[in-house]
């Protein structure tokens, strides 16, 4: 586990002719604004100023079973033909939710912009939905399904 500060994960495909295995690295400060603006400039050393400490190989589809979605501002996917960038978002509501922190999703984004407006707006939809929660107006399956509803065009299908 690293410190608090804007982190992220890579996902790096493993040259085994297979393509859902992964190296898995992590880093501090690279989901930045700065560090996600540069991902999709496509500047050739967006991703390679950061200290990135490997962490494990394992299946894309078992990482993200598994992912604590708290702990990660992005992920990224990096490939032949680029970097898909994800936003990481936990799915549980307030300290009292009993959701595990790995019951997340990604959120596809396509541009810094839209990166933005994306983490914008779930965490205002988080509050929003938290506070009645809180209030026990929605129970926390009702707040998720409608977090999820609102959010379902961005939701990652979890390609191989």
């Amino acid at each position: 586990m690293i410190a608090v500060g804007e982190r992220a994960l890579a996902a790096c495909p493993v040259a085994d002719g297979t393509s859902t295995t992964f190296e898995w690295y992590t880093a501090q400060w690279a989901a930045t604004r700065e560090a996600v603006r540069d991902v999709f400039d496509q500047s050739s050393d967006a991703l390679s100023r950061y200290d990135w400490q490997y962490q494990r190989r394992e299946e894309w589809s078992t990482m993200i079973d598994t992912l604590d979605y708290l702990q990660f501002e992005a992920l990224y996917r990096i490939s032949c033909s680029g970097v898909q960038v994800y936003l990481p978002l936990w799915l549980g509501f307030g300290p009292d939710d009993r959701t595990a922190p790995s019951t997340g999703t990604l959120l596809e984004t396509h541009s810094e912009t839209e990166f933005e407006l994306v983490r914008e707006q779930s965490q205002r939809l988080k509050t929003t939905l938290g506070k009645a929660v809180e209030a026990e107006a929605i129970s926390p399956d009702a707040a998720r399904n409608i977090l999820l509803s609102v959010l379902s065009s961005r939701l990652c299908q979890y390609p191989n």
